[in-house]
C-alpha cells in the first residue's frame, strides 16, 4: 500500500487519515477534533464516579482532575495510578448510567500511564447509550492524548 492519506467520514466530522509505511508494518495516524476540557468534577459526583467504577482515591494520581474533555465525543477521563488492575474494573453500570444523566456525558475512561514508557492502557463504559464497554476505545483515545 506505501504511503497514503484517506479521509474519515463520522458524526465527529471529517478528519484525515495518514497511513506511513515503516519497517514492514505501517503507522496509522488519525487527525482528531480541536480538544475541549469542561472544568473538572469534584465533590460528591466526584466521589460517585470513583464509587461507580469499584475505585477509591487512592487509586487515582494524586492531583490529577477527573474531567469531561472532548476531541468530538466527550468522555469523563479518570487517570488510575500504574499499579491499579485496570483488567479487573468491574463497574456499576446502573450507577455510571446515573451520573451519565446527571453530568451530560456518556463515557467514562479510566486510563494509565505505563511508568517508563511511551504507551498507556486504557478502557470506557457507555452503559447510558447501550455500551457496556467499547473494546477498541478509539473515541477516548483523542481525550486522553488531550
Amino acid at each position: 500500500m506505501g504511503n497514503t492519506t484517506v479521509w474519515q467520514t463520522s458524526l465527529a466530522g471529517r478528519h484525515r487519515v495518514e497511513i506511513h509505511a515503516e519497517h514492514n508494518d505501517y503507522r496509522i495516524t488519525l487527525e482528531q477534533g480541536q480538544p475541549s476540557f469542561e472544568p473538572p468534577l469534584v465533590g460528591e459526583i466526584r466521589a460517585a464516579i470513583i464509587t461507580a467504577l469499584n475505585l477509591t482515591e487512592d487509586d487515582i494520581v494524586p492531583g490529577a482532575p477527573i474531567q469531561v474533555a472532548s476531541t468530538g465525543h466527550a468522555k469523563v477521563m479518570i487517570l488510575l495510578k500504574p499499579d491499579v488492575d485496570i483488567d479487573a474494573l468491574s463497574p456499576n453500570l446502573a450507577a455510571l448510567t446515573a451520573i451519565s444523566q446527571q453530568i451530560g456525558c456518556n463515557g467514562f475512561s479510566p486510563f494509565q500511564i505505563r511508568p517508563g514508557k511511551n504507551e498507556t492502557d486504557g478502557r470506557m463504559f457507555s452503559p447510558a447509550i447501550g455500551i457496556v464497554e467499547d473494546p477498541v476505545t478509539g473515541n477516548a483515545n483523542g481525550p486522553m492524548g488531550a
